[in-house]
């Protein structure tokens, strides 16, 4: 899922980022892509949440009852995302 709003083009020494009339370059080396529309505290908490849920299936053949994961975006604010099996809840 990718923001509609930005153009994204790689090369291999470079990340360019396109929004409207403006643009910025970024160092490949310094860029990692994920595939979220934006860089949320929430949905990079669901993002780690499916990451860990896949290497605790496919290394260890484990699911977990109940999972939580938080991201911290500054000192007393976290946004979390809980995976119960059945259901999942995003929340600050």
């Amino acid at each position: 899922m990718l923001n509609p709003l930005l153009a994204v083009t790689e090369s291999p020494t470079a990340v360019r980022v396109a929004y409207r009339t403006k643009e910025w370059v970024f160092p490949r080396e310094d860029c990692v892509l994920l595939p979220i529309a934006n860089t949320t505290a929430e949905l990079l908490a669901k993002y780690l949440a499916g990451r860990l849920l896949d290497v605790l299936k496919s290394r260890h053949q484990f699911i977990p009852d109940v999972m939580r994961v938080e991201v911290e975006e500054s000192f007393g604010q976290v946004a979390a995302y809980e995976w119960t099996g059945r259901q999942a809840s995003v929340g600050a």
